[in-house]
């Protein structure tokens, strides 16, 4: 988990310069889980949950995402 800002000082679309140029804030986390007993051949599920969420100053850029993924870790 984290939170992070990142400035793009000289942003610019056209004629379109904000002031301060463009800032994206953002808080990200995520969460896995492995469930080794379950394995076979060295490998083993495992389930990811992610969640992201970026706050633009030029809104083309603020978004929000979920996701999940499911699949086969190594466990060697």
């Amino acid at each position: 988990a984290g939170v992070s800002t990142t400035v793009y000082p000289d942003y610019m679309v056209a004629t379109m310069h904000p002031e301060g140029g463009r800032q994206d804030d953002a808080v990200f986390a995520e969460l896995g889980m492995t469930v080794p007993k379950l394995g076979i051949a060295a490998f083993a599920p495992e389930l990811k949950l992610q969640a992201v969420k970026v706050d633009s100053n030029v809104s083309r850029f603020s978004r929000t995402e979920l996701s999940v993924a499911v699949g086969w870790r190594s466990t060697f």
